[in-house]
Formats: structure tokens, C-alpha cells, sequence
């Protein structure tokens, strides 16, 4: 503690006489408007860099624990999370107030809220820069321990205590999730499997096996089948109705590489990139029914063509 009490005791000895006058002094404003603001952070540092793009001249350093891995955005755009974790002795979440009010047209300086001990923090799977978002809370996967936190109230702020809701997941893993109709399917990477979870009681529903190596997951919103990519094919599994919970098609690939991330497009397709060191696209028709089985004329690869008859869904591939 000595190097503790000497740094304070030089802090002190810098301050300019007129600050022990303690008389009344007028306040400036520290708000602004209209401003787009992005983060980023540096992983080696643990710094929080936060660059205000109007002018790109206004960038502020926020201090957290170095190696952070994910940046998460909250819902409402208030709060930031920074996470840390996987090959740390220890684990953090630190939570930034992005000085946006969702009341106000105001907009203030960022700053450190609070910071708190994880174990593998992360979004679950969700990229883009969002935080995953449970039954209309925030939610942070804790996957070195199993476990799904939702935070109940945003009271990040304050030096209150923020109640959360705590579920049970399968086993510790890496998650990749979609929610849909009040039930959670979390796909897990070494389990190779995904777990169905009400999320009123918690509850288990159901697993679906057989897919080894999953590593990331589409939710179609308007037929509500869910989309998982495996390390042989890509997994549908219907979410609503009759299909709710059970397999609706694999759907296999039309080369040696595996999917490993979906992006939405427009007019009814999805996007699956590859893995490989000269990755591929796929372009999946989500309107296209993958149970129904037909030849491709149009395919002019007929080996590829071969490879994916079976399945109109999955149709085409773009180096």
C-alpha cells in the first residue's frame, strides 16, 4: 500500500491553491446532440476507446480489465458491455454508461459504471456489436460455469444492487442461441447438440442431436425455422407449431467446407460463410421448402449439383 499513499500524497501536492478556496462554482454543461458515437476496444490494454464519429475528433480511453473479447450493447443503447474472458485467471464484465438517454435527445460523456466477476462472458453466439437480448432482457452467457444471467432491472448505475434471473444451461460449452416463441434453443459446439428451454420455469423441453461441431445459427423469422451449422450439414429445426422442436431437413454442403456464420439477406435468403482459408458463400432460399426433394437444372456444376439435389434450399455457392 505504500506505493498507494505516496501516489496520492503527489496527486495532492500538484492541486492549484484557489481549489481549497471551496467556494460556489459554475457548472458546464458536459451534454450534446445529435451525436453518433462508436466503441471499440483494445483487447491487449482493456481500454474502451469511444470516438464520436460527427466530428472524429472527440475520442475518450475508458479503463477496464485487459483481453476483453466482446463488446454488447444493450437493448435501450444506455449501457455497454465490455467482457472479458476464456484463457484468464479471472473473468469480468464491465458495464459502461454510453451517455445516450433513452428519454433524452441528450447525450453525455461515457463512463465506467460498475464492473463484476463473469466466467466466459459472452453474447451467445450474436455478433454486430449487440449484447443477446432474453424475454426482453439483457442477458449475458456465462459459459464457464452453464449458466444464463438476465438482468431484471438496469439499476447499473446506482450503488443498488441489480437483481438478476439465473437459468441452468446443459454444461459449460460455447453457445451459439435463438429465441422464439418464449423458449430458448441454445446450440452447443463440443456437445454438439441443442437444448430446447422454457424460459418462464427454466426448464429443459428437449435436446436434438447430431450436430458435431456447431458454430453459428439463423433464426427465419417469418416460417420460424432455425437454421444451425454443423460440421457435416446444416441442421433446420422448426420453432412453431406442428414443427416446433423437430427436425425439418439437413440441409448438406455443397463443398468440403462447413458453414461457420449466417447473415440475413434480402428477399428470403441467407447467407452462410465458410471457414476456409478461401472461404465460400452459400445462398440458402428460405422460401424454398427443404423437404421437398428435386434436381437443379439450372446448376451447371454437376458434381456440385450432385451434392445438393437432394436439397433446392441450399443451391448455390459464390467464391
Amino acid at each position: 500500500m505504500k506505493g498507494l499513499y505516496v501516489a496520492i500524497f503527489a496527486a495532492t501536492l500538484l492541486l492549484p491553491l484557489s481549489a481549497s478556496a471551496h467556494g460556489p462554482v459554475e457548472r458546464e454543461s458536459e451534454a450534446d446532440t445529435g451525436v453518433s458515437r462508436i466503441f471499440t476496444a483494445d483487447a491487449a490494454t482493456g481500454e474502451v476507446i469511444a470516438i464520436d464519429l460527427d466530428d472524429a475528433q472527440s475520442v475518450q480511453r475508458l479503463s477496464t480489465p485487459p483481453y476483453i473479447m466482446v463488446l454488447g450493447l444493450s437493448q435501450d443503447r444506455k449501457h455497454l458491455f465490455a467482457m472479458r474472458g476464456r484463457d484468464t485467471q479471472r473473468d469480468f464484465v464491465t458495464v459502461i454508461d454510453t451517455g445516450f438517454d433513452p428519454d433524452s435527445e441528450e447525450v453525455l460523456p461515457p463512463h465506467v459504471a460498475r464492473t463484476f466477476p463473469g466466467s466466459a462472458p459472452t453474447t451467445g453466439g450474436l455478433h454486430h456489436g449487440k449484447s443477446a437480448v432474453i424475454n426482453g432482457r439483457d442477458a449475458i452467457f456465462m459459459e464457464g460455469t452453464g449458466e444464463l444471467v438476465l438482468f431484471e432491472e438496469k439499476s447499473f448505475d446506482s450503488l443498488s444492487e441489480v437483481s438478476t434471473k439465473r437459468i441452468k444451461l446443459a454444461a459449460p460449452d460455447h453457445y451459439h442461441h435463438v429465441i422464439s416463441e418464449g423458449r430458448l434453443y441454445n446450440g452447443y459446439i463440443r456437445g454438439g447438440f441443442v437444448q430446447v428451454i422454457d424460459l418462464e420455469t427454466g426448464d429443459e423441453v428437449t435436446r436434438i442431436d447430431g450436430c458435431p461441431r456447431l458454430h453459428g445459427m439463423a433464426l427465419d423469422e417469418e416460417s420460424g425455422r432455425s437454421f444451425w451449422a454443423c460440421g457435416d450439414d446444416i441442421l433446420v429445426i422448426g420453432t412453431r407449431g406442428d414443427e416446433a422442436n423437430s427436425v425439418i431437413a439437413r440441409l448438406p454442403y455443397p463443398t468440403e467446407q462447413r458453414v461457420g456464420t449466417f447473415m440475413q439477406g434480402k428477399g428470403g435468403i441467407l447467407w452462410g460463410a465458410t471457414e476456409g482459408t478461401l472461404a465460400y458463400l452459400y445462398r440458402i432460399d428460405l422460401k424454398a421448402d427443404p423437404r421437398r426433394c428435386v434436381r437443379d437444372p439450372g446448376w451447371r456444376d454437376r458434381r456440385h449439383c450432385q451434392a445438393t439435389a437432394r436439397h433446392p434450399a441450399l443451391r448455390e455457392r459464390f467464391p
